[in-house]
Order: structure tokens, then sequence, then C-alpha cells
């Protein structure tokens, strides 16, 4: 379960800013729409890339925890700039969108783990848990935020409704210290999947 919410809040949040929040938020930053595409795309390829990248951190490694808990950290920290910034060039924010998506390749750790926390025959039930709850999270993650904004947001109401998503990126990654680390016992699960 603490895998699933490690990767839940950190695609959740990967999801909602990439899809909606993020190019919302440069619109109310008086940026043209045609920016918006631009930086939906760019938060999927940074996930494209940061997804194999932190597993193969993990394996050089030998550590699942320590990946994890950095990448979601980064994460937060790349959601918090495009939040706050106070001005942003079009070029700053497509760098930071694909930092988002890229840190947020840190939440397909939360699926190795799970993986290899349980009996061979439960992978798929683990997989489809950690599945569920990045979906249900990212789902929220959309929804709440509109609830907390006004009907004619200002720029100062997307920080304070969009707050929401570091303050759970930190909670996340407080819960993947607390994720048993597979990395150092990997061997003897894969042969029980084997």
């Amino acid at each position: 379960m603490l895998s699933a919410a490690l990767a839940g809040v950190s695609f959740g949040s990967m999801l909602a800013m990439g899809v909606l929040w993020g190019p919302r938020l440069m619109e109310a930053r008086g940026a043209e729409t045609s920016l918006a595409a631009v930086l939906t795309a760019m938060s999927w390829l940074g996930l494209a890339v940061g997804a194999p990248l932190f597993n193969l951190l993990s394996d050089h490694w030998d550590n699942r925890r320590v990946p994890a808990v950095c990448g979601v950290l980064l994460q937060a920290a790349a959601i918090s700039l495009l939040i706050y910034l106070p001005s942003e060039t079009n070029s700053v924010s497509v760098v930071t969108m694909f930092c988002v998506g890229l840190f947020a390749g840190a939440h397909m750790l939360g699926f190795t783990v799970a993986g290899e926390s349980v009996p061979g025959a439960l992978v798929g039930s683990s997989a489809a848990i950690v599945n569920g709850v990045c979906f249900i999270i990212g789902g929220l993650l959309q929804a709440i935020p509109g609830r907390l904004l006004p009907d004619h947001p200002h720029l100062s109401d997307y920080g304070h409704a969009l707050l929401l998503m570091p303050i759970l990126l930190v909670l996340g990654a407080l819960a993947g210290f607390f994720i048993h680390d597979t990395g150092r016992t990997r061997g003897s699960g894969a042969s029980e999947v084997g």
C-alpha cells in the first residue's frame, strides 16, 4: 500500500499537471493557448524518459527506496517551480513540464516494489492495485483544485489551489521511506516469478 501511495501521488500529480492544470496555469500567466499542447506533450515525453531511467538507476544502485524518494521530491520541486515562479517564459515552462514528467518516472518503482514484495501468483494483482490508485489520485487531483478555485481565478488563486500537489508529493516521499526495499532481494523474487 505504501508503494501504491508513492506511485499514486507521483503519477496523479503528473497527470493532473500535464493534462489540465499546467496549461491552465500558463494561460493565467498570459501564455497563448497553443502552448497547452506543447506543455502536455513535454510532460508525457519526460515520463517516457523517466520511467525506464528510474528503474535503471534503482537496478544500478541495487536500491528501490532512494531513487523513488528522490524522484518524488524532485517532482514536488518542479511542480512548485511551475506554480510559484513569479514570471515565466515559455521555454522555462516547457523545460519545467518536461522535468515534472521526468521525475514522475519514479512512480514506476511503486509497481516494481509491489511486484517484488508479493508471491509470483499475486504480481498481477499488485500491479492492478498500484495502477488503480494512480488513476484514482490522478482524477482527484484534476477535480479538487477546480473546486477550490473561484469562478474567475487569478494567478494567485491557482497557487493556493495547486499547493495540494507538492504537499501530497512530500507525503508520498515520506511513505517511500517506509517501503520495503526490494532492490537487494530481487534475485530471490525473480526466481519465484519465473
